[in-house]
């Protein structure tokens, strides 16, 4: 193996590891799918907005912009493993759980203040200025 794709590697496993805690080392998928719930959990507790409603939204731009930015990280962030296909299906299924979830129990609840936390440190910086 390439020495820097053994760097990327090693790096990968790394923040995984890190993201999961005492749970065990995270799937790629698992990482990806907490990302995306970290984004949803910011949309939901903090009042960030990265859907556009329609054609003439005039945040489009910056909407645009934060999306790519955070879907650079998060891909690098599982070496770009998962394929569109199965992107669009996690992201969905991370929106998804994590209404559910923050619906029944709150953004004060320490699993949804995680999920804030994870944005606040990895994501929001990335975010262009408005």
């Amino acid at each position: 193996m390439h020495p820097l794709k053994a760097m990327a590697a090693a790096a990968v496993a790394v923040t995984m590891a890190g993201l999961s805690g005492t749970a065990g080392a995270m799937t790629v998928e698992e990482t990806y799918v907490r990302y995306h719930s970290a984004i949803e959990a910011a949309e939901q507790c903090l009042d960030y907005k990265f859907r556009q409603e329609d054609s003439d939204d005039p945040e489009q731009q910056w909407i645009g912009e934060a999306q790519s930015r955070m879907s650079a990280y998060i891909d690098a962030q599982v070496g770009h493993a998962i394929g569109a296909g199965d992107r669009l299906h996690l992201i969905e299924r991370a929106k998804g759980e994590t209404d559910a979830y923050i619906s029944e129990h709150t953004c004060e609840d320490p699993y949804s203040v995680e999920l804030v936390t994870l944005f606040q440190t990895e994501l929001e910086p990335l975010l262009p200025p408005r």
